[in-house]
């Protein structure tokens, strides 16, 4: 999925620590990359390394202060609460911050099916935000489409995990 960029990435954003293993594997994977994971549980914030930043954060409060004055994305990676709503308003919320050619990834989605009780909700939100990155890309209107559907390059479902490719410049 990241291959072609793996040497480019400057900054990697995941929402969700947990005990940190991954944002290890973010930062070996990426050579040149800071990471910065966020979580709401305290005991998942501690010091996991070079090139690793944990913040403390409810991730409800966190994207509405965090996308005034922040840096840009190559990679946000939403391995969080597995919530529709919070996956919603995080993708919401911190798209715009992803750079031109960047990525947006919701992980573990199967999850969220079943927490929520609602089949596949955030396949429909994402399919329908697809639905109107194409029909914008027909007619170049935004009318009736969603805010984000003109910055998209393409979105893939795969097992578990949709990934959400910003447009790249013109």
């Amino acid at each position: 999925l990241f291959g072609d960029t793996r040497d480019f990435v400057r900054f990697v954003l995941e929402i969700g620590i947990f005990k940190g293993a991954s944002l290890k594997v973010w930062r070996e994977w990426f050579p040149n990359a800071e990471v910065v994971g966020v979580d709401c549980d305290p005991a998942a914030i501690q010091d996991y390394g070079e090139r690793i930043t944990a913040i403390h954060a409810d991730i409800r409060k966190f994207t509405e202060e965090f996308t005034d004055n922040v840096r840009e994305w190559d990679i946000i990676i939403d391995d969080g609460s597995h919530v529709y709503t919070d996956q919603i308003a995080a993708f919401d919320a911190l798209f715009p911050r992803v750079i031109l050619g960047g990525w947006y990834v919701i992980e573990d989605v199967f999850l969220t099916t079943h927490w929520e009780g609602e089949l596949g909700k955030i396949f429909h939100a994402m399919c329908d935000i697809a639905r109107d990155a194409t029909r914008y890309r027909q007619s170049e209107s935004a009318a009736d489409c969603h805010p984000y559907a003109k910055d998209i390059f393409s979105i893939t479902f795969f097992d578990g995990l949709i990934a959400i490719r910003k447009r790249f410049a013109e």
